[in-house]
């Protein structure tokens, strides 16, 4: 499935993190993949936020689907990739219009 196919179920992405913390990278290369201009401009209606906090604040990263269901990730363990399949396997549900019946 591609990027942009994936990003069609969100409706909203927050990532938080500290930008001098090593185990936030994942979270920064999120970020800017979110808001890269082709993602932008191919999907107006997501809704990227950026919470960068100071010292110590703890990398996060919340979705919520566009049927309303949210889904928070610790990216601190993760890579990028790794992420977007966390996201897609429950967006997979979604579009099939099924509810998973493993989540984690």
């Amino acid at each position: 499935r591609s990027f942009s196919a994936i990003l069609r179920t969100l409706r909203s992405v927050r990532v938080a993190f500290d930008p001098f913390d090593r185990g936030a990278v994942s979270a920064r290369e999120l970020l800017r993949r979110l808001k890269a201009p082709k993602i932008r401009a191919g999907l107006p209606e997501l809704a990227v936020t950026a919470e960068v906090g100071g010292k110590g604040t703890r990398a996060e990263v919340d979705v919520e689907f566009v049927d309303g269901t949210k889904k928070a990730i610790d990216p601190t363990q993760m890579n990028c990739r790794q992420i977007l399949e966390e996201v897609e396997r429950d967006a997979r549900w979604k579009v099939e219009g099924a509810t998973n019946p493993f989540p984690r």
